[in-house]
């Protein structure tokens, strides 16, 4: 009765241990979807890195969107503390928007903008954000920006 007992419990705890990490098998997967001026749109992550600065490791990650048209282009570079999470801690939101006629290039954290950055380790950063900016007559808004970057080779877990 009590290897019965013992056994159970054996199994039990090896179905909790594994179930944790099949519980989102999207999240091993690099997704990047937004809302621009209203439009849908899917992103491609571009690359990632860490600098040393004299403030200690800065994150930096790069995407961008393939469009068929070679005079439309899409992008942006944020940057911010390696490890940090929480709410606003993305200390800069490059935009780029390469259309004819109507080109722009800014910073949205001079703007209004909103994230939160639940994970930024070694392997994976995941994150949402929202907002706006205004530059000249254009405004540009984000909504429903979504990223789940997992790296294809990860940092060291020295950093």
């Amino acid at each position: 009765m009590i290897k019965n007992i013992a056994f159970g419990v054996f199994i039990l705890v090896s179905f909790l241990s594994c179930s944790s990490d099949n519980a989102n098998p999207e999240d091993k997967i690099t997704s990047v979807t937004a809302t621009i001026n209203g439009v849908p749109m899917t992103f491609q992550a571009y690359g990632y890195g860490i600098d040393l600065t004299n403030n200690g490791y800065k994150l930096g990650l790069n995407f961008g969107r393939s469009v068929a048209s070679p005079f439309e282009e899409y992008g942006f570079y944020l940057e911010m503390r390696y490890k940090k999470k929480g709410n606003n801690v993305i200390e800069k939101f490059i935009y780029h928007q390469g259309i004819i006629g109507n080109s722009f290039d800014g910073d949205f954290v001079d703007g209004t903008f909103e994230n939160t950055v639940s994970v930024n380790k070694n392997s994976r950063f995941k994150a949402t954000a929202s907002g706006s900016l205004t530059i000249g007559d254009k405004t540009v808004t984000i909504t429903d920006l979504k990223i789940n970057y997992v790296y294809e080779d990860p940092f060291d877990s020295k950093h």
